[in-house]
């Protein structure tokens, strides 16, 4: 009819549309990292996030391990074949 193809003709953007969902893709990978940092480097202190001396005292802390890598790549490539 025609009120479904009007209805179906417009689109409706959640989350701020492209931008917002690229912005969120891209944010929150970098504010777990910071959280994590101040948790397992600063004892749960909040930190300054735009000092080079916190992001290299908690860089190293964020670095997946080889196993971890393993078990994460192993899952993926079988995700793939199932």
């Amino acid at each position: 009819t025609k009120k479904e193809i009007a209805c179906d003709s417009k689109v409706i953007y959640e989350f701020g549309g492209p931008v917002g969902v690229s912005a969120l893709m891209v944010g929150f990978p970098i504010l777990m990292s910071y959280l994590y940092i101040c948790l397992a480097v600063n004892q749960g202190r909040l930190q300054n996030p735009l000092e080079w001396e916190f992001w290299a005292r908690g860089g190293p802390t964020i670095i997946p391990t080889p196993r971890s890598m393993v078990i994460y790549l192993s899952f993926t490539v079988f995700q793939y074949f199932t």
